[in-house]
């Protein structure tokens, strides 16, 4: 009988455009580039055939780049490969990225029928000021148009991807977005800020330095989305994460809640067997290689305190926070025997709490959770 879970990444790295703010291991590719690139892929998955044969997959997660550049139908062989290799949880969640400019009904209908059964789209914005800023290829009718064509052909696990805190955004314009996204009734909603990263169009200007929101201007746009989400249905779960009853992302659970996930494909991270890794991330190394599991069998067991810290890292970003119990079956040491120091000061600084068996950050914590956490750091 299978009892160990294990979750999959498949990065697709093809773009139409880069964006401006993008920082990810995306560019543009040819047909022949892509059907190479999936050729390669699906002899990566294959080379794992033999260690996920004692593994039951809990979730996939297919993104980017933009999945969305395929051809459906180098989408539907890869969901084939991956269902002869593997052995997939009856539940098992599977995610594809969506542009909403080159999601278009045909694919969205062929996804659903090779067994995708969750959509993510990259909409951002519904402000076409907003959008071209951005670099965006879509407009704000496309992004509507995008998830009611998932709607209408039956996807009813649906994530927008919406920012704040933009150059010259408001909180009027703000507000359109994040209404829209309500008033189109999609179960799952990730909001996140803007972060200028080295090496994108954005960092190296100046002028869009200037006209970025400041850091109080900032926190009112995320107070605002946890409470106008909260009115309106949505739980938050984590940090920038927001979710209707029963439409967690259980893929990024397994991140945040230290389990096992292959990733497949240039670039990506697994940790697997108790080792992190990545991919070759050169692309045309990677599709002349001949043996994908070398980073795996060089890598080192993560260490006890390694995952500790990440375990409490990551799981404090989780709104129900970190268990006791659990982090005493993983690590058999107890939580308040190894971070004494830092739940005391934490409760003494109103912002972390402990109620029962769990201990989460306060409202404030989350307000300057990186402040917070690196006290978790050992």
């Amino acid at each position: 009988m299978i009892n160990k879970k294990v979750s999959l990444y498949i990065h697709i790295p093809f773009c139409e455009r880069k964006c401006n703010y993008c920082d990810f291991l995306s560019f543009q590719g040819t047909m022949e580039r892509k059907e190479a690139y999936l050729s390669c892929l699906l002899r990566e998955l294959q080379s794992w055939q033999q260690e996920l044969k004692d593994y039951q997959v809990e979730s996939i997660f297919i993104g980017g780049g933009t999945p969305s550049v395929l051809e459906d139908s180098q989408i539907t062989r890869l969901m084939e490969q991956m269902k002869d290799l593997c052995v997939l949880s009856p539940k098992c969640e599977i995610t594809i990225e969506c542009n909403p400019n080159s999601a278009t009904l045909d694919k969205l209908r062929a996804y659903k029928q090779c067994g995708i059964n969750r959509i993510s789209f990259g909409v951002q914005s519904f402000e076409d000021k907003e959008l071209k800023l951005l670099g965006r290829l879509h407009n704000k009718e496309q992004g509507i148009q995008a998830i009611e064509a998932a709607k209408e052909v039956g996807f009813t696990n649906i994530n927008v991807d919406i920012m704040m805190a933009l150059p010259e955004q408001n909180l009027k314009s703000y507000e359109n977005t994040l209404n829209q996204v309500i008033n189109l009734k999609v179960p799952h909603i990730s909001a996140y800020s803007l972060i200028l990263e080295p090496g994108t169009p954005f960092y190296e200007k100046e002028e869009i330095k200037k006209l970025l929101p400041t850091q109080e201007e900032e926190r009112a746009l995320y107070y605002f989305t946890r409470d106008r989400l909260q009115e309106a249905g949505y739980h938050q779960y984590e940090i920038s994460n927001f979710a209707k009853e029963g439409f967690e992302c259980e893929h990024n659970k397994v991140y945040w809640q230290i389990g096992e996930y292959l990733g497949i494909g240039l670039g990506a991270s697994s940790y697997f067997k108790n080792k992190r890794f990545s991919q070759e991330t050169d692309m045309t190394a990677y599709i002349t290689k001949k043996e994908f599991k070398k980073a795996f069998l060089e890598a080192s067991e993560v260490t006890k305190q390694a995952t500790m810290e990440e375990f409490m890292f990551l799981g404090l970003r989780m709104n129900e926070g970190v268990s006791k119990e659990v982090f005493f079956h993983k690590f058999q040491v107890e939580l308040e025997q190894v971070y004494k120091d830092a739940l005391q000061k934490g409760q003494r600084e109103e912002t972390i709490e402990v109620l029962g068996d769990k201990v989460r950050l306060t409202p404030l914590g989350q307000d300057v959770s990186n402040y917070v956490l690196s006290d978790f750091l050992l």
